[in-house]
């Protein structure tokens, strides 16, 4: 079959093709991005290049498609950043880690740590083994200031990291990496940690489930309200809805996230004469929450204790025999019923 006229490619759609044919001859023929390891008519010559080959890497570098570099000559640009997922694997398996682009003076070059094996292990001991960006087990050390700008082996700029930080990370800032650092000791320091142990957890006969129920029972520093009589605590919270009638009452050792739940709730409204006045006494006052209405249901703490659940009762919307909605629609109705009997 001929063609009626001349055939043409745009150059979006050649610029396109080039493009493809060169990461495709990254990731199969240099995996970590250093390019440079092919001559300029290797690499256009892969891509489908016949004009001159320096004019294909001069257009490339001026486009940043691929930087310039004097230890590996050429890297994709940010390729550890755009590879695909399995080249990521790859090179963690083998412990290899991509090519990064950037000059390096010869004056700026650190010397290789002679006893990197001994130094590793002394930086993962003192980090325990915890990656210090994201919280998971550490097994590898990362430069805060990369050799590569100049940073040293020395321990204030070494610390420990699990290998996708270690791979994700690579080219980031220094300050992204401190903020990342202090992001991690926020969340380390919100955690929930049992500073006074109780004598009996000491027993050898006590089984790991029963530790974890003492530690879960033992007041924490940090728990909200300890240590003010003004202020509520999870256990006189649990008191308190014990005492009143009808609710489905809560046992002495309830679940570690119906716990977390009702703290949460304590850190918005601290004080015990808010609870009482505002919560306690809406609970009470309904039928529909203490189970005396037509509906068969009774409130549990850790569903009151939820922010949806909790806004309807302190707006009031519970007390009625009906569920909320329901009763809405029972409101409407004879809404409807008084203005056809009024014509």
């Amino acid at each position: 079959m001929e063609a009626n006229g001349p055939s043409v490619i745009s150059p979006q759609a050649a610029a396109i093709g080039l493009l493809e044919g060169l990461w495709h001859m990254t990731a199969v023929n240099a995996p970590q991005g250093n390019l440079g390891r092919f001559t300029n008519d290797e690499i256009a010559e892969y891509v489908g290049w016949y004009a001159s080959a320096d004019l294909l890497v001069d257009i490339l570098v001026s486009e940043r498609w691929v930087d310039q570099c004097d230890i590996h000559r050429l890297v994709v640009h940010n390729w550890h950043k755009h590879c695909p997922q399995y080249i990521k694997g790859n090179l963690s398996k083998h412990n290899k880690k991509f090519a990064i682009y950037g000059p390096i003076e010869e004056a700026e070059r650190v010397p290789r740590c002679h006893n990197y094996n001994d130094f590793r292990k002394r930086i993962l001991e003192r980090d325990q083994h915890e990656c210090q960006y994201c919280g998971m087990k550490a097994d590898q050390v990362d430069h805060i200031k990369e050799q590569r700008a100049g940073g040293d082996h020395s321990d204030d700029n070494v610390v420990a990291c699990c290998r996708l930080c270690n791979i994700n990370l690579i080219g980031e800032s220094v300050d992204y990496k401190l903020l990342k650092q202090r992001a991690h000791k926020q969340r380390a320091l919100s955690k929930v940690v049992p500073t006074n142990v109780p004598p009996n957890l000491t027993k050898p006969n006590l089984t790991q489930s029963e530790k974890k129920r003492v530690l879960r029972n033992t007041p924490k520093e940090n728990d909200p309200g300890v240590g003010d009589p003004l202020c509520a605590t999870v256990d006189w919270i649990m008191f308190r809805w014990n005492e009143i009638e009808g609710v489905k009452h809560i046992n002495e050792d309830p679940p570690l996230e119906t716990k977390k739940r009702i703290a949460a709730r304590i850190r918005e409204h601290p004080k015990k004469a808010w609870w009482d006045d505002k919560f306690f006494s809406r609970v009470g006052a309904s039928n529909y929450l203490r189970g005396k209405s037509n509906v068969a249901f009774r409130a549990t703490l850790d569903w009151a204790c939820g922010p949806k659940s909790m806004t309807k009762i302190l707006n009031d919307l519970y007390l009625t025999d009906l569920y909320p909605t329901t009763q809405r629609k029972v409101d409407g109705a004879d809404a409807l019923l008084g203005e056809g009997a009024s014509e």
